[in-house]
């Protein structure tokens, strides 16, 4: 069974950053739900810090208890922006087969040629600070550092959509969250479907993403050459 975005009740129609702490958190560290809530606990002292003189007082006393057990969020940030990296390629690998390669190349690319030219586009370039350094073999190992967001794949692909239409906000804006997650469906869905080149199994296998709660009627986004809702 995969694991469930434990997202409250009634977060589309008034979401805010608690309810975006638990998607961030669990595509940051999917296998690992202790380092989840402590994500989210200092996300929650970060956010307060600034309210303190107008908390009620059991807001208070939560506020107190989060900042005196957990870590700041600049202790976490360091790992945060490396498993970052990772997340947004696994995100990058989904996007390639199941929405470029349909739409460039109708035979479908296969998963060793995605991992390969991605390899080449990321690799780091005289005067480049931006580059990345990660073999083609090491994007497929089942011990390697992509490996653990497999079920996060398609969160970080949504990621990767709307950061290239513009979106900063990660993993989204609070307003945008139902948006995001329902884009994130529609790419979980279509990678369940897709085999690339001679692969048996599907670029997502069925059952392997996480999920969302049925109690969220997140809204249908059509992904295509050109995305609406």
């Amino acid at each position: 069974m995969s694991a469930l975005l434990k997202l409250r009740v009634g977060c589309l129609e008034n979401p805010g950053p608690a309810d975006l702490a638990v998607v961030e958190s669990m595509m940051l560290w999917p296998e690992d739900e202790a380092a989840r809530g402590r994500w989210r606990a200092a996300g929650f002292v970060d956010e307060m810090r600034g309210r303190i003189d107008s908390m009620p007082i059991d807001l208070l006393r939560l506020y107190a208890k989060a900042a005196a057990d957990g870590p700041r969020l600049a202790e976490l940030q360091p790992e945060a922006n490396k498993r970052s990296g990772h997340g947004g390629i696994a995100g990058r690998i989904v996007l390639e087969a199941v929405i470029v390669a349909p739409a460039f190349d109708p035979d479908g690319a296969s998963l060793t040629y995605i991992r390969e030219k991605l390899a080449a586009e990321l690799k780091p370039r005289p005067g480049d600070p931006g580059g990345y350094q990660i073999a083609p073999q090491t994007m497929a190992n089942k011990n390697g550092p992509l490996y653990k967001f497999r079920p996060v794949a398609h969160l970080w692909a949504a990621r990767g959509m709307a950061w290239c239409q513009g979106a900063t906000t990660f993993p989204c804006s609070a307003a945008d969250l139902g948006r995001f997650l329902g884009l994130a469906e529609t790419i979980r869905t279509r990678a369940e479907e897709t085999r690339t080149g001679r692969t048996p199994h599907p670029v997502m296998k069925p059952g392997e993403a996480v999920r969302i709660p049925d109690h969220l009627p997140v809204p249908t986004v059509t992904v295509g050459p050109a995305l609406s809702t």
